[in-house]
């Protein structure tokens, strides 16, 4: 059975703090006029209870791990495919090892990356979508759940009603800048890796009898889970990754990898294609670490 223990871990601690609040309000911290909420909250809590119930959940291993980790984000990713309206990765990122491959943040752990499709609302009328995401992140005996917009999309009628007016999206604010910016990439990677005409996905879902028995027990109801199945060159690469103890110290470095979209006249239709990330230096010489400065702008 494939590992989900970072969606339980998810669903149990927002099931814990959506209980607390109830029963002890005071000892949850107040942090929705932080994030914008008007509502005491009921958005944020039904935002994340509804996506954790529809979820479609994709385990993401140690290999899969590095190589989104160490691939950069395309500028533009308007043309992705989002195979399900709310996905889970079920994956764990310490601080250590994330300094490791050249990516700082702040919080100590970050557990579970959750996304949906969100409406973008304007007098009533949707006028575009944009990317919901949430994550839950751990530092020291806190445990804080983020929920944050990324990647807005207007219709264009809508653009053109306001040409000239300044219709940027705000966005909330966030606990750990750094971890969101590294979650929103890492996840952007994800769907442009599941986009890959190498990959193909089986979505599994429980029968109506094993979420029965997990009612009567009191357990977390595992919603659909889908497997990868990779072929081809991105397989043998993963394999090199998975297999071939590379992320050791040595006089050798690693290169980020990176997508590169080919839109000469030959292509009818635009093609992105993967770079993947890949040690540079003599094979016999040991490999070394290299530190890289991420830097986002625009808050991106």
């Amino acid at each position: 059975m494939e590992d989900v223990s970072h969606f339980v871990d998810f669903a149990r601690k927002f099931k814990a703090m959506e209980l607390m609040k109830k029963v002890k309000p005071e000892a949850v911290k107040d942090f929705y006029g932080l994030q914008g909420f008007d509502d005491g909250g009921r958005h944020f809590y039904a935002n994340i209870n509804d996506s954790i119930l529809r979820a479609r959940i994709f385990n993401i291993n140690d290999s899969k791990k590095k190589l989104l980790t160490l691939t950069d984000t395309p500028a533009k990713n308007d043309e992705i495919h989002y195979p399900f309206e709310v996905v889970f990765l079920n994956v764990e990122f310490t601080k250590e090892e994330l300094a490791y491959l050249g990516v700082e943040i702040d919080c100590e752990r970050i557990i579970g990356i959750m996304a949906r499709e969100g409406k973008l609302i304007h007098e009533g009328k949707e006028v575009g979508k944009d990317l919901n995401m949430t994550m839950l992140s751990k530092q020291g005996n806190d445990y804080w759940f983020d929920t944050f917009n990324k990647n807005p999309n207007l219709d264009e009628d809508f653009q053109k009603k306001y040409e000239g007016v300044n219709t940027n999206v705000m966005e909330n604010p966030t606990t750990d800048k750094k971890a969101r910016d590294f979650v929103h990439k890492f996840f952007l990677n994800f769907i442009n890796f599941l986009n890959n005409p190498e990959i193909e996905y089986t979505e599994h879902k429980r029968s109506e009898g094993n979420i029965r028995r997990k009612l009567k027990q009191g357990k977390v109801i595992i919603p659909a889970t889908c497997s990868i199945k990779v072929s081809g060159k991105l397989k043998v690469y993963l394999d090199e990754i998975e297999h071939g103890n590379c992320f050791q110290y040595s006089h050798r470095f690693w290169v980020r990898g990176h997508f590169r979209d080919l839109v000469a006249d030959r292509y009818i239709h635009k093609k992105r294609i993967w770079i993947f990330p890949f040690i540079k230096g003599h094979e016999d010489k040991p490999l070394i670490e290299k530190v890289y400065n991420v830097e986002f702008e625009n808050g991106n």
